[in-house]
């Protein structure tokens, strides 16, 4: 239990110093974002980073931002251990969000059809008191419903409508070697 608010107060204090380096680009409505202290904020010229009141977040978040994107995380967040935020250009995260284990978020992909160094980029747009279960992994062009819950391990694509249950079917399959 100490071990855990002496971390806590680490994060806190290199949260804020994360924030006089990069100066206005981000925006925390309160001073205390409690994040684990291993956590990692890369943002490029030009992004911006807003995060509301009362957010918190286990070991090894990131959040990464570059090419002029936008990421906003609203009040009541939670991200527990191993999640990830990626954005080439926007990503919305509503109020009262809960994120579980290792929750992969992607804006954008490589246009490998036309240029391998070149992104396809859409939003993604997660609205209020939505829950996401453990090793999901969100795509581009993604909007999920208020109140909606995904299931462990889905990957979501396209839109979700609120108050909806998102999983995904799995046969396990089991043969003999020979």
């Amino acid at each position: 239990m100490i071990i855990e608010k002496i971390k806590i107060i680490i994060g806190i204090i290199k949260f804020n110093i994360i924030r006089i380096i990069y100066f206005n680009r981000i925006k925390a409505i309160s001073p205390i974002v409690k994040f684990y202290s291993n956590f990692n904020i890369y943002l490029q010229k030009k992004c911006s980073l807003r995060i509301g009141k009362h957010c918190c977040g286990r070991s090894n978040i990131l959040i990464r931002g570059e090419n002029k994107s936008k990421i906003f995380i609203g009040d009541g967040v939670f991200f527990n251990s191993g999640c990830a935020i990626n954005a080439r250009k926007n990503i919305y995260i509503g109020n009262n969000v809960k994120f579980g284990q290792n929750v992969l978020m992607y804006d954008h992909d490589h246009d490998y059809k036309n240029n391998i160094n070149e992104y396809l980029l859409q939003d993604i747009i997660i609205e209020d008191d939505v829950w996401i279960g453990s090793n999901c992994v969100i795509l581009k062009g993604t909007k999920i419903g208020k109140g909606s819950i995904v299931a462990a391990g889905s990957v979501i694509s396209g839109d979700i409508p609120k108050k909806s249950m998102i999983y995904q079917k799995r046969n396990t399959i089991v043969k003999s070697i020979k």
